[in-house]
């Protein structure tokens, strides 16, 4: 297939060629022949349109991605790893509100998982720009949504060996006493963070046990 130029294969042909550069992590080659699909009168169907814009994400072409993704959530409700994929393309680029404004911007449409880790992705993001207010109450809401879900209580776990106690664990108390209310948090946390909280709490103090340091209280 590779021996010959994309104008002299058909639809299908092409498609394959595209699918073999994007498994192969071959991405500005992918975006070039899924481009040559696209302006064919066939177009792309919405699994070429998502490969596409993962594609033009890995290359840092992350306008072009959200281009390719809006095109493709007017056709059908974008899968969470292409939303997530263009907003770490902005991320890498230092573009911090453009990458939370793009999750922001779809989270209404998923379902209640696929929030959770969208909501998961923008409580990292606030977090590692130093914004713990807007990454806690992210994290908050992916708590609620996904509370026995791994990632989320990893992602809980860490903000508790991070700051000695978190003040989730301040706010709902060992039990989850309502009527207690942490410093920063502007939402009622204590119904949704109490849950998850004893499985992140167990995280972190293996991990502090395995480094010879005292578990939290």
């Amino acid at each position: 297939v590779e021996q010959q130029t994309p104008a002299e294969l058909g639809s299908e042909a092409i498609r394959e060629l595209a699918e073999l550069h994007y498994e192969r992590g071959d991405w500005p080659r992918a975006c070039e022949v899924y481009e040559q699909l696209r302006a064919r009168a066939a177009g792309l169907d919405n699994q070429g349109r998502e490969r596409l814009a993962i594609s033009y994400a890995h290359t840092g072409m992350s306008s072009k991605a959200t281009g390719v993704l809006r095109e493709l959530a007017a056709r059908v409700k974008p899968s969470t790893d292409v939303i997530v994929e263009i907003a770490r393309s902005y991320l890498r680029q230092g573009a911090v509100r453009e990458a939370v404004g793009l999750l922001a911007e779809h989270v209404s449409s998923q379902d209640p998982a696929s929030r959770a880790r969208l909501h998961l992705e923008m409580s990292r993001i606030h977090h590692r720009a130093g914004d713990r207010r807007a990454a806690e109450q992210n994290l908050l809401v992916a708590l609620q949504l996904r509370p026995d879900d791994a990632a989320v209580q990893a992602q809980a776990a860490q903000f508790l060996e991070e700051t000695g106690q978190f003040e989730l664990m301040r706010t709902t108390g060992e039990a989850g006493r309502p009527g207690r209310t942490g410093r920063s948090i502007s939402i009622q946390p204590c119904a949704l963070a109490a849950p998850a909280l004893p499985a992140a709490r167990a995280t972190v103090n293996s991990r502090r046990r395995n480094m010879g340091h005292l578990p939290l209280g």
